[in-house]
């Protein structure tokens, strides 16, 4: 997961802190959880099996969730 998470911060050009404190609401960042998958989108803060437009499978795991917030 720690893989994840920093892919997550290249895509999003910040640190997983910044990423957090600029979605104190409902939404934030989510990436496919697939190996390959490089996918990103803006999910529910609780996504843990959000569906992913470039795989095609429910792999989308928000940031919060990663972090286990």
């Amino acid at each position: 997961m720690r893989y994840k998470l920093e892919m997550l911060c290249v895509t999003e050009g910040k640190c997983i802190l910044t990423i957090l404190a600029d979605h104190p609401d409902e939404t934030c960042p989510g990436i496919c959880m697939n190996p390959e998958c490089t996918w990103t989108t803006l999910v529910d803060r609780s996504e843990t099996e959000g569906e992913c437009r470039q795989c095609k499978t429910k792999t989308v795991m928000s940031a919060r969730m990663l972090m286990k917030l």
